[in-house]
Order: structure tokens, then C-alpha cells, then sequence
């Protein structure tokens, strides 16, 4: 198999065809796919339909899963279900821009979505490419920013389930180990403030490194098809999920990877 990719006419992404990822990745399928994920920060494998296992074997290839810090008992704490009729009317803190897990010494390298179940319309999920969002700083921003680093604090309701996690402080500004792009690392759903200012004494800051990283500018739509696989760079690029279907049916898995 060889695989084939065609660039997106935006911000970010690729698909990728001509590969069954059913299969066993080669040593060169790793390679591609990995140059593709550092220089275009998403990857959409469309028609895979793989289930919770067929994923979880694709993402062991490209590194160790990432097991999340807050999973409770039995929990599987490297992957998930995410059923639209398990909330019905509630439960959409993912409609906030976020890149997952921020709140964690260590987030996930790669998070990996496959659409099972989608609805007839809507449902789209929304990405934003950090690396670009740093190109919209302001010169008189960009060394101010090379020395901040901020507090991010996992949700309410995930501190009452778990209350160990009790947060973590990166660097505002992220170089990426691999091509060397700074981008922004800051994020709406889990940035609550600068390190050393308070939450009122940062706003107007975060405020404005928000409206970048959601610019127009910055961002692409996914529109899901039944069996897309779709692979994204998580320190590189926020995302969120459009609950726009009703009551129809979405139902994802959703897979991580450690860094």
C-alpha cells in the first residue's frame, strides 16, 4: 500500500488515502503519517470504519496511548465512547474551543477521533491552528510572551470527580520538538490565568490571545462522514464540537496519544 495525501485548501490538515488501516502500519506508513501530522497538524483517513479496538491498534503505532490522570475504577483511561444520546439536551463542554487535557503535566500528543454514527446534518467539529495564531501576535506581544506561562484548570464538574487534579502550568508559547514553529498554548475551555497574576489582572491579556486563536483566519471545519478516522496534533491545535443535530444521533471513539 501507498499512501496518498492531498493537502486541505486552509489553515491545516490532509487526507490521506490508499492505506487500510485494518492493517499493521509499516515503518514507512509510520513515517508518512508522522510527517504529515508535523507539518499539516491534522490527518483525515476517510472510509476506515474502525471500531474501539481496529483504533486503539492504529494509535499504539504511532506511540504509547495516554491514559487520562482523572479515570475512575474501571475506566478506560486511554479511550472513550462519546454517544450524543447518553446526554441527551446537556453535557457539551466540548462547544468550548479547547485542546485536551491542558490541565495535566503532560497532555496528550494526538488525539484520534473515528465517526461511527452521524447525523444527517451538523455535527461538524471545528479546529484551530495555533501555530498560525502565533503568526497574528503582535510584535510588541511576542517577547512579552516568550516569558509568560499560564495555570490551566480542569472543569468544575471533572474536579468533583477528581479531585486530585488540581492543575498545571505551561508555557504560554510551545516550540514544537519536531519542525522547531512556536505556537500559542493557551485555550477558552482550561486557561484560567497567567502564573503570578490573577485571574481579573490577566482577562484582558488571555482575552486577546483568544480571539487569536480563533480567528477565521486560523480555523477549518470538519464535516464527518461514517467512517472517517481523524488524527490531529493536540498540542498544536484546539477543537470543538458542534451540537447542532437534535436529537439524531452522534457517536464517536475517541482514542490518545502520549507525547
Amino acid at each position: 500500500m501507498t499512501i496518498h495525501l492531498d493537502q486541505h485548501d486552509g489553515p491545516l490538515g490532509a487526507v490521506a488515502t490508499g492505506i487500510d488501516l485494518h492493517r499493521p502500519l509499516t515503518g514507512e506508513d509510520r513515517a508518512t503519517v508522522g510527517a504529515a501530522l508535523a507539518d499539516r497538524l491534522l490527518v483525515v483517513f476517510p472510509g476506515q470504519h474502525l471500531d474501539l479496538d481496529a483504533e486503539r491498534r492504529f494509535a499504539a503505532a504511532l506511540g504509547p496511548l495516554w491514559h487520562h490522570p482523572g479515570a475512575i475504577g474501571a475506566r478506560d483511561g486511554a479511550s472513550a465512547v462519546l454517544d450524543s444520546r447518553r446526554t441527551p439536551g446537556g453535557g457539551r463542554p466540548a462547544d468550548v474551543w479547547h485542546a485536551d487535557a491542558t490541565f495535566t503535566a503532560a497532555p496528550p500528543a494526538y488525539t484520534m477521533l473515528s465517526a461511527q454514527v452521524v447525523p444527517d446534518q451538523g455535527g461538524a467539529t471545528s479546529f484551530a491552528n495555533q501555530q498560525s495564531a502565533y503568526q497574528l501576535v503582535d510584535d510588541a506581544w511576542r517577547e512579552r510572551l516568550e516569558t509568560l506561562r499560564a495555570v490551566h484548570l480542569p472543569g468544575r464538574q471533572q474536579r468533583q470527580r477528581a479531585p486530585w487534579l488540581t492543575g498545571a502550568t505551561h508555557p504560554v508559547v510551545r516550540v514544537d520538538a519536531v519542525t522547531g514553529r512556536r505556537s500559542l498554548f493557551v485555550n477558552p475551555g482550561f486557561t484560567r490565568r497567567f502564573e503570578d497574576l490573577s485571574p481579573a489582572a490577566s482577562r484582558p491579556g488571555l482575552r486577546y490571545l483568544f480571539q487569536l486563536a480563533r480567528h477565521p483566519q486560523v480555523c477549518w471545519d470538519h464535516h464527518w462522514s461514517a467512517g472517517d478516522l481523524v488524527v490531529w496534533d493536540n498540542r498544536s491545535l484546539l477543537h470543538r464540537a458542534h451540537h447542532d443535530f437534535g436529537d439524531e444521533a452522534r457517536v464517536m471513539t475517541r482514542v490518545t496519544v502520549a507525547a
